[in-house]
């Protein structure tokens, strides 16, 4: 499981952590990512500066190539192999750092893009990190995370069995999101396998 503390313990490496069985996963299981929700609801601009938060592997990084952008996640294993084999630019860097104490400067970007985040961070760990995005954001928070629901009963154990020990209900996001942000949108979608659902918001800062 993925530890956040607020300081995110750095993940222990594992096969489970290789890029290739982390991939193989998603594709063979969920059909592949079901990105396209997730985007048009950043409806990133051209030139725009995207904070991809908790970015992994950094496998959005292509999605935002007409971006200013950043990816930042606790893990330098996982931010070395994003260095190495997505690669770098003048208009695309990775970063090892704490999604709760980044140490960016603020209002440094225009969106942030948190997929798969909420769900490994404690309460405590996700007001610090709201706390930290809202600091560093202009406009948009876009975030996506399993979610917990009501007669879904293969999802629900999915949820369960997510490395994110924090799998929480829509009220559940909601209520730690409301209380430093306001909501915009907000949006359930399913995985290609219409097994695994998600539950998408878009946040702006009070």
């Amino acid at each position: 499981m993925l530890e956040y503390g607020c300081h995110r313990g750095q993940m222990k490496e594992s096969a489970r952590d290789s890029f290739f069985i982390y991939e193989g996963i998603r594709r063979i299981f969920l059909l592949g990512l079901n990105l396209k929700p997730i985007l048009d609801l950043v409806d990133a601009k051209p030139n725009e500066r995207i904070l991809d938060a908790g970015c992994g592997f950094g496998h959005l990084a292509a999605y935002f190539s007409h971006c200013d952008y950043t990816g930042i996640d606790n893990d330098p294993t996982r931010i070395k192999w994003a260095k190495k084999n997505i690669g770098e630019s003048p208009r695309r860097h990775f970063l090892a750092a704490d999604v709760c104490q980044t140490g960016l400067k603020a209002d440094q970007f225009d969106k942030v893009v948190g997929y798969g985040l909420l769900h490994h961070l404690p309460d405590t760990a996700a007001q610090n990190c709201l706390k930290e995005l809202t600091r560093l954001v202009r406009g948009r928070v876009v975030f996506s995370d399993p979610v917990y629901s009501k007669w879904h009963l293969i999802n629900n154990l999915l949820c369960k069995l997510d490395r994110g020990g924090y799998v929480r209900d829509a009220e559940g996001y909601l209520r730690i999101c409301g209380s430093q942000m306001t909501l915009q949108k907000k949006i359930f979608f399913y995985a290609h396998n219409r097994l695994a659902r998600y539950f998408l918001t878009a946040f702006i800062p009070k």
